[in-house]
């Protein structure tokens, strides 16, 4: 949802500001390596059982965190420069 927040926004500033110049933020590279490391935590709670089901729990909480976190940052940041660039 947080990605398709962030395509459709950079849809509308194409069309309403003109080019636009990505610019990821620290939090949102933050949030795609939890992904990333979620994804490794899940495949190795399968290759050993025995840890339990607390890393993959909180890899789930850690990764909503950062993927709401920056979600909400990009539409903060941007709406503010969408809004300072329509009104010059």
């Amino acid at each position: 949802l947080r990605d398709l927040v962030i395509v459709i926004g950079a849809a509308a500033w194409h069309w309403r500001v003109g080019l636009l110049e990505p610019d990821p933020s620290s939090i949102s590279k933050v949030n795609t390596f939890m992904q990333i490391l979620l994804v490794a935590v899940v495949i190795g709670a399968q290759m050993w059982p025995d840890l339990g089901n607390w890393p993959v729990h909180w890899g789930v909480w850690v990764v909503l965190v950062t993927t709401l976190i920056s979600g909400v940052g990009y539409v903060w940041v941007w709406g503010h420069r969408a809004h300072h660039a329509v009104r010059g």
